[in-house]
C-alpha cells in the first residue's frame, strides 16, 4: 500500500516540475523576440535549417534530441518471522521488479525572422521542449 502512495506522490511531483519547466522554457524563448538573428545563432549554434517564407520572412529551425535509459530496479524482499506454539514461521513477500525503460525527448525550435533580421516569433514542437536545458555556449576563437 505504501508503494501505491509513493507512486502517486512521485507522479504529482513530476507534473508540477513539468509545469515549472514549461514556464521557464517559455520565458527563455520569449527573451529571444526582438533579438537579431546573429544573437540567436550565437546562442543556439549554426546547425539549423533555413526556410524562406512569404512576406520576406525566414524560418530558422534547430532540433534537440535526448535519448537515454532509465535503470531498472528491484525492491527488497520483506521477510517476516514469528513464533507460535507450532514453532518458528517465516513469511516472505517478494519485492517488485521494475524493468529498465528507454525514453526519448525531442524538441524542434523555430524562430521566425523578419526582413530586418530580427526575431518576431517562435514555435516549439515535441515532447521534450519543457525539458530542453537551453542553448549552450558556442565555442568561438577570438
Amino acid at each position: 500500500m505504501i508503494t501505491y502512495y509513493k507512486a502517486i506522490i512521485i507522479t504529482l511531483m513530476m507534473l508540477m516540475t513539468a509545469c515549472a519547466s514549461t514556464e521557464k522554457f517559455i520565458r527563455q524563448m520569449d527573451q529571444q523576440i526582438g533579438q537579431p538573428l546573429s544573437s540567436v545563432q550565437k546562442s543556439f549554434g549554426y546547425n539549423f535549417v533555413k526556410r524562406t517564407l512569404k512576406d520576406g520572412q525566414t524560418a530558422y529551425t534547430w532540433s534537440w534530441l535526448q535519448r537515454d535509459l532509465s535503470p531498472g530496479y528491484r525492491s527488497p524482499d520483506i521477510i517476516q518471522t514469528w513464533k507460535s506454539k507450532k514453532g518458528l514461521h517465516t513469511y516472505i513477500i517478494p519485492g517488485m521488479y521494475f524493468p529498465p525503460e528507454y525514453y526519448e525527448y525531442a524538441c524542434e525550435l523555430t524562430f521566425i525572422i523578419n526582413s530586418d533580421e530580427r526575431v518576431i516569433a517562435w514555435r516549439a514542437h515535441g515532447n521534450g521542449c519543457a525539458y530542453y536545458p537551453g542553448p549552450e555556449d558556442v565555442l568561438t576563437s577570438k
